[in-house]
């Protein structure tokens, strides 16, 4: 005995109740809503405090050069929101093995996500605001 196929309409409404191909107009009005809030959320982000860590090894001259950019991007580039912390590999090695330093100096930004790690010359202010993709 074959079984009765449904009709053209009740097939593309099953296929879209099994698949998802369509939302419904509540659906669509409540991720207009969602999406409304995600850009609500982004624009409260702009604003938001940015954490960095910088690794440098000891005190040599490079790395004196490195804080001193670095910090100099902080009070410039992000006047009042940022949050810099700045660990010595000699003095502190668990830190820099728990971040997974592999080399200095190393910039790792962990707020707002996601988070960036930047390796090597960190002078160009430009580019380490660009490679940290901050808002």
């Amino acid at each position: 005995m074959l079984a009765e196929r449904p009709e053209p309409r009740a097939r593309a409404q099953l296929k879209r109740k099994v698949y998802g191909y369509r939302k419904k107009s509540s659906e669509r009005k409540n991720s207009d809503k969602g999406l409304e809030k995600a850009n609500k959320n982004a624009a409260d982000t702009d604003n938001s405090e940015v954490g960095l860590t910088l690794y440098v090894f000891s005190k040599s001259a490079q790395s004196s050069h490195t804080i001193a950019s670095i910090q100099g991007i902080c009070d410039n580039e992000l006047a009042g929101r940022c949050r810099l912390n700045i660990i010595d590999v000699k003095e502190c090695p668990e830190a820099a093995e728990q971040d997974a330093v592999i080399a200095t100096p190393t910039l790792i930004k962990y707020a707002p996500p996601p988070l960036r790690r930047i390796l090597g010359d960190l002078s160009n202010c430009r580019e380490v605001l660009v490679a940290l993709q901050l808002p």
